[in-house]
């Protein structure tokens, strides 16, 4: 009895060594879509790891993971660490990005003592993106563990979780949220709902906007005191570049729609459809966002925007560091 037991032993662990031979020998898949929308929208969705929420298979399903993020999340040398008691532990490290093509990364699971090579390239085909998605193992897998490996059909899930959060980011891309990622910025495509602004209009020379912004922003906010609904911000309705002219006004959003005063009026501006980029950064230095929004007006085939509305978020005299001054941009079109 104890013989056949122990031949039956033999025969099994026969059949598994078998298996184990012609199971793989390194987890190494790839897997390729074509997503909605350009490079630059698909790629400011991979290289932050903080945008990996809005598409990543694991993260969207494992609800309770916790995750921690790098000082940089975006880049060369940024990275990610999770722990979960349904995917383990691991961490995840950016090694080389190009811009809107590739990137590359080191993927560690703690609990396997394992790391995967990752690669994603973009490759843009009218106004979508190919995405390729590659992982590979750095050693390869003990021998004993390929069987199990092979039962497992490992590199087939891998794929097909691979495809899920391919199709998270198409769907996410399509829904508007994303953005496109030009000249270092994305821009988000949105309803202005608009408002009523009391402020001063008047046609400037370029260098005369600081001082006409210092002498109208106390005044305005006296006038408006608690009826004031959001940030100062500045109206553009013609930028001349090459006279160096504006027509402009200084305004605050207000919840009113009369005021009576020869100087300061109520601006309405409509709801409308708009191009909008948070640019962060001194006042003086916008051109690079300008330009971005420009580039987007482009491929969208619009010529200018009806309206531009800068909204100036920091308080300088709060925020000492420049870098960290917040405005926002809306370009409205029709």
């Amino acid at each position: 009895m104890l013989k056949k037991i122990f031949l039956a032993l033999l025969g099994l662990i026969a059949i598994y060594a078998i298996t184990c031979f012609f199971g793989p020998k390194r987890m190494d898949v790839t897997t390729t879509k074509t997503i909605s929308g350009l490079p630059e929208q698909v790629y400011a969705q991979i290289i932050d790891y903080r945008n990996w929420p809005n598409w990543s298979k694991w993260i969207k399903e494992d609800t309770a993971m916790k995750i921690v993020y790098d000082k940089n999340s975006s880049g060369i040398g940024s990275g990610y660490s999770w722990t979960s008691e349904k995917s383990g532990s691991g961490s995840m490290k950016t090694t080389e990005a190009v811009p809107n093509s590739l990137f590359k990364a080191d993927l560690n699971f703690k609990d396997y003592n394992s790391t995967s090579k990752v690669v994603i390239t973009l490759k843009p085909s009218d106004n979508q993106t190919v995405v390729t998605w590659s992982m590979r193992d750095e050693n390869p897998i003990p021998f004993f563990y390929r069987g199990m490996m092979l039962f497992m059909n490992m590199n087939d899930a891998i794929v097909k979780d691979f495809d899920k959060g391919l199709a998270n980011l198409d769907e996410f891309i399509k829904s508007g949220k994303a953005g496109t990622y030009l000249n270092g910025y994305t821009i988000l495509e949105s309803n202005f709902p608009g408002g009523q602004y009391l402020g001063k209009r008047a046609k400037l020379k370029f260098a005369e906007i600081g001082k006409f912004f210092e002498t109208h922003y106390p005044v305005i906010a006296k006038l408006a005191s608690d009826k004031i609904s959001g940030p100062p911000s500045g109206i553009y309705w013609q930028w001349d570049e090459k006279n160096q002219t504006t027509d402009m006004a200084a305004v605050m959003p207000v919840s009113l729609s009369e005021f009576l005063n020869d100087t300061y009026k109520i601006i309405s501006v409509p709801s409308s459809k708009e191009f909008v980029i948070d640019y962060y950064g001194d006042y003086q230095k916008t051109q690079n966002a300008y330009k971005a929004l420009d580039s987007m007006l482009s491929i969208k085939g619009i010529t200018h925007p009806e309206m531009v509305i800068e909204e100036y978020i920091s308080d300088p005299m709060l925020e000492k560091d420049t870098a960290k001054w917040l405005t926002k941009i809306h370009f409205l079109v029709k």
